[in-house]
């Protein structure tokens, strides 16, 4: 019996001793789980304090971008503002006072300071081919001829229009004041993805229309210089699709706007005029911009869409121009900009009402201004066949 007794209790012992290494190997696996709990919440707060400190600095940079962004703004409104008042106060000279030496359409500017960076000879000290893109640049986009006077002193001297000499004086006494802004700027400026389309007959109409005493009337003499609309809207930037679409009487089957536009780099279609008219051009020139839309979708690129046409018709329930600009504008993650050119007499209101809606986005440019190197006059032709086609609501009168 004593035997049994001693048995019992030394089973009683393992027994504790099982329950109490059981509990023992509990209590550590729970504290190796609160550990790693404890664990993993330290992880998820460090990466909750990361993401806080990336938030905050993605708000600070977008803080300093938006200031610097917003004074850049502020200046270029206190420049446009400065040159209204320069304008102004040279319109309301009154006859007595003694006017500016622009007012007869010349004026002088010394820009020795610059010479170097305007001239293109910087560009000669790296190693790299001078060029005078710059006064190119300024000379085109002011309407001015610019001329240098020789020796050590630089003097510029520009001409043409009163108005545009002004404008071109007071851009010019700028860069001498900043050279390094104008610089950044240019370079910005020239690295613009562009990309044109051009509606050919729109623009030979439109450019064939001129004021009379009695209205708007087309002068059939009057030639499009095509290679100089290409210079005029491209502005040296970096143009990346060039294509014009236009017709062409049967009777001519190799019409010259083709090879005019085909030296300056473009990609033409021509379609033979029918018994109706041009046909099928406007479509040809959409599929081709939209095309170019959808192969850039979701480019982290800034882009510019060209649209050279003032025609905004209807074309019976078909696409139009500009639905061409809504589609560039409503991409996903759009950074598009579209720039319509066009002869002012002959566009769209639509086109002012897509400004109007679209201010950043969308600008109206017209090619009036650039009439004197756009244009040129042929033997006078008494309004033939060949040229009729639609008449005024195509390319010369307010299209839509």
């Amino acid at each position: 019996m004593a035997a049994e007794g001693d048995d019992d209790a030394e089973l009683q012992r393992a027994l504790e001793l099982s329950r109490k290494e059981a509990e023992e190997k509990d209590a550590a696996e729970r504290r190796s789980q609160e550990n790693l709990a404890r664990a993993l919440q330290e992880s998820k707060i460090d990466d909750q304090r990361n993401h806080q400190a990336r938030k905050d600095e993605d708000e600070i940079l977008k803080r300093v971008m938006a200031q610097s962004k917003a004074e850049a703004e502020e200046q270029e409104i206190k420049d446009q503002q400065l040159l209204q008042r320069i304008m102004t106060l040279s319109r309301n000279d009154q006859p007595k006072r003694k006017l500016p030496d622009d007012s007869n359409g010349r004026a002088t500017v010394d820009v020795t300071s610059c010479w170097s960076m305007l001239s293109g000879n910087e560009d000669e000290k790296r190693g790299n081919p001078g060029n005078n893109r710059m006064l190119n640049y300024i000379a085109l986009a002011y309407q001015v001829g610019l001329a240098t006077t020789g020796g050590d002193k630089k003097q510029l001297l520009i001409s043409g229009e009163p108005d545009c000499v002004r404008t071109a004086k007071y851009k010019l006494e700028s860069i001498v004041a900043n050279p390094t802004r104008f610089k950044a700027e240019f370079e910005e400026h020239c690295r613009k993805r562009v990309h044109v389309f051009v509606d050919n007959s729109n623009i030979l109409i439109g450019g064939q229309y001129v004021q009379k005493a009695s209205g708007m009337e087309r002068d059939y003499s009057i030639r499009v210089n095509f290679p100089n609309v290409a210079k005029v809207v491209e502005m040296q930037r970096d143009a990346k699709t060039r294509f014009v679409g236009g017709s062409y009487n049967e009777e001519l089957p190799n019409p010259k706007w083709v090879q005019d536009w085909k030296s300056v780099g473009y990609q033409t279609a021509a379609l033979p005029i029918s018994k109706r008219g041009e046909m099928g051009v406007d479509e040809v020139i959409q599929n081709q911009a939209r095309n170019t839309l959808l192969n850039n979708v979701g480019s982290s690129e800034d882009q510019v869409l060209i649209l050279v046409t003032g025609d905004g018709n209807q074309n019976d329930g078909k696409a139009t121009f500009p639905d061409i600009v809504q589609q560039a504008l409503m991409q996903p993650n759009s950074k598009w900009t579209v720039e319509i050119w066009s002869w002012k007499h002959g566009t769209s209101a639509k086109y002012k009402k897509l400004q109007d809606e679209y201010p950043s986005k969308v600008s109206l440019r017209y090619l009036d201004k650039f009439r004197l190197m756009l244009t040129w006059k042929s033997k006078p032709l008494q309004n033939p066949a060949h040229m009729m086609r639609h008449g005024r609501g195509r390319g010369g009168g307010r299209a839509g």
